[in-house]
């Protein structure tokens, strides 16, 4: 009867270890969640303030870019419209001398004819 309380008392004392150990545990995962709740609730502080914030400069900038860029385009329509300089022809022909017929007998008009062979015709050099 004596091996039994001391093993039941043996017992009693490994559960009070047991019972103070994981009571010191829970304490510190309680701290430790405060301290992460604490610290949630600044970082969403934060994030709140800063998306309120942020929302104006975001819009600020988008205005400013497309009022630049619409400006940019008009500034140029307005250049090209105020600008005296003569078109440059790109086509090495005025008019190709087979499609376009004369007017008054079988031959080709003259300005239907290539570039080339207007100026050896007329013996002038390009303007």
């Amino acid at each position: 009867m004596a091996d039994s309380i001391r093993t039941l008392d043996d017992e009693l004392r490994n559960a009070r270890k047991l019972n103070e150990k994981l009571r010191s545990e829970l304490l510190l995962t309680q701290q430790a969640r405060a301290e992460t709740q604490t610290t949630l609730a600044q970082i969403q502080a934060r994030l709140a303030t800063t998306n309120t914030r942020a929302t104006p400069r975001r819009t600020t900038l988008m205005l400013a870019l497309t009022i630049g860029t619409l400006a940019g385009i008009a500034m140029t329509e307005l250049f090209h419209a105020l600008d005296s300089s003569p078109a440059q022809a790109s086509a090495p022909y005025i008019a190709a001398p087979y499609t376009t017929p004369s007017r008054h007998g079988g031959a080709p008009h003259p300005t239907a004819q290539p570039l080339s062979q207007q100026h050896q015709l007329s013996g002038g050099l390009p303007s």
